[in-house]
């Protein structure tokens, strides 16, 4: 059943438009979930990566004391 406005309808005696038109409605659903996960994954990817980076520089880095030594 499709609700719409708080009313029932059964897709099945639905016309083949309004069909097609769940079918895309359905799709477009899918395709928002699949870009919000692969947006978390390149977060947490991008905040790995600047981790790295920091951790990186901060080991690298040259203190005035090791330069007096």
């Amino acid at each position: 059943m499709i609700i719409i406005d708080d009313k029932e309808y059964d897709p099945a005696e639905m016309t083949a438009e309004q069909q097609h038109l769940i079918a895309q409605i359905a799709n477009c659903k899918n395709k928002t979930q699949i870009a919000t996960m692969d947006m978390q994954i390149a977060q947490v990817a991008e905040s790995q990566f600047t981790n790295a980076l920091i951790a990186s520089v901060q080991s690298s880095e040259v203190t005035v004391d090791e330069l007096d030594g």
